[in-house]
């Protein structure tokens, strides 16, 4: 169970590098002077969506993994290790990387909800069998 956390570790600081890659660029070749991005609406009027979509990715990063992360953290502190469980945060993880290349590249939002929902469901499985074996 800790190879998935740790590549969803990798994932969150590839997007992070990414959100800083693409702002810093941005905003050298167009001399933004950071405090004109002090506010979120100020941030979203003067930059386009393609340098903005790393950080709402890297926001979705913060959302439901973090149920993963603690279902995780239970199963390793409580020993509970079988295939569905490496499955399921395999599953999930994978999931996650193809919403994020999607949402930080092209943006189809049908294939990025699919890649949202399939590793929702995995992702609640995961939770579901977590909770069968530690009953």
């Amino acid at each position: 169970m800790l190879a998935p956390v740790l590549v969803m570790f990798l994932l969150t600081f590839v997007v992070w590098l990414l959100m800083y890659e693409r702002r810093f660029r941005y905003m050298m070749a167009e001399r933004i002077h950071p405090q004109r991005i002090a506010t979120p609406e100020s941030l979203r009027a003067l930059l386009p969506d393609s340098v903005l979509r790393p950080a709402d990715n890297l926001r979705n990063l913060f959302e439901l993994p973090v149920i993963f992360y603690a279902a995780c953290a239970i199963a390793l502190a409580l020993h509970l290790q079988d295939g569905w469980l490496h499955i399921l945060a395999w599953g999930f993880v994978l999931g996650r990387v193809v919403h994020s290349a999607i949402h930080c590249t092209i943006n189809r939002v049908p294939a990025r909800f699919a890649a949202y929902s399939l590793s929702a469901f995995l992702l609640w499985g995961l939770v579901l069998r977590l909770a069968w074996l530690a009953a």
